[in-house]
């Protein structure tokens, strides 16, 4: 009996020091194939932009800045009043009228092809960006491929930053590591905005449209679900949307993942001093302190 009972724990034991020897290979692996990169996260960017990225880093120590979501709240709210202020956009924010006159914007996206649901950029999106030179973009690490095939240029400043979707936030992992890698976590707010916002050296950031309801129960089609329009979307834009509710029904916009996944961004930040706060009207994003926008914004 004790023979079996020690046997069973030394094996044990080598099946958990076999799993981490192959995860350790594994973890050499993606280093040695994003290899640039992570070196740029150790302080040793190889390549210009990689240099670009790194300079970056607490350039706005202490500040503040404001991440904007889509939600249909951001319709009761003036935005006007953010035009002086650091403000990070996403997706689809350009189509609001306030827009083009943000004057320290960060626009990010994920992949953005995708707006255009083909081999492009979405044509209002790279309008709306060439007009504004002053708004820094970061875009997911893929896009750059499209960018040099289709050799798109914008005169903004551009960066891209790779999202790891093995890693995900809700399980606990997040980096701000911008130069290798980011975690994803099941929305842009998470796996860029709040990560870069960190890297750039902001101390309070205030969240504005960051909803996580789309509110489909009041209207299956979308109507509600966002500041703009769904119609001003292109079409098969649109079409994949539906898609993607109808395969996920219920769980759309995996809102659990993504709320277990603020809830770790919220540890993260004041375990290093920095506060998040929720100055949105409405929504259901009740993991950060609520404050009042009317009465920070000029302060």
């Amino acid at each position: 009996m004790i023979n079996r009972r020690g046997n069973s724990i030394r094996k044990s034991k080598l099946f958990l020091y076999a799993k981490s020897v192959r995860n350790k290979m594994y973890e050499l692996i993606y280093i040695g194939k994003n290899l640039p990169q992570w070196l740029a996260g150790k302080g040793l960017p190889l390549t210009k932009h990689d240099r670009r990225l790194v300079g970056l880093r607490n350039r706005y120590k202490g500040q503040r800045c404001f991440v904007l979501g889509n939600g249909p709240s951001l319709k009761r709210q003036n935005i006007g009043l953010l035009k002086d202020e650091f403000v990070f956009v996403t997706n689809w924010f350009f189509l609001h009228e306030e827009f083009k006159n943000l004057k320290h914007c960060f626009y990010c996206t994920e992949h953005a092809t995708s707006y255009d649901c083909g081999q492009n950029f979405n044509p209002e999106l790279f309008e709306s960006l060439s007009r504004m030179p002053n708004v820094k973009c970061f875009f997911d690490i893929r896009s750059s491929s499209i960018c040099e095939k289709r050799q798109i240029s914008l005169t903004n400043p551009v960066f891209f930053t790779k999202i790891n979707y093995s890693k995900e936030v809700c399980k606990g992992n997040f980096s701000i590591n911008i130069p290798f890698e980011t975690c994803f976590g099941w929305t842009v707010i998470i796996d860029m905005c709040l990560p870069i916002a960190f890297y750039l050296g902001f101390s309070t950031i205030y969240l504005l449209g960051c909803d996580c309801d789309y509110r489909l129960d009041e209207a299956e089609d979308f109507s509600k679900s966002f500041f703009y329009d769904v119609l001003s979307m292109p079409i098969r834009a649109r079409e994949e949307m539906y898609k993607s509710k109808a395969r996920q029904g219920k769980e759309f916009g995996h809102q659990k993942q993504i709320l277990a996944s603020y809830q770790v961004v919220k540890r993260y930040f004041e375990n290093h001093g920095r506060r998040i706060y929720n100055a949105g009207h409405d929504g259901k994003l009740n993991v950060f302190e609520r404050i009042n926008y009317d009465n920070i914004i000029h302060t």
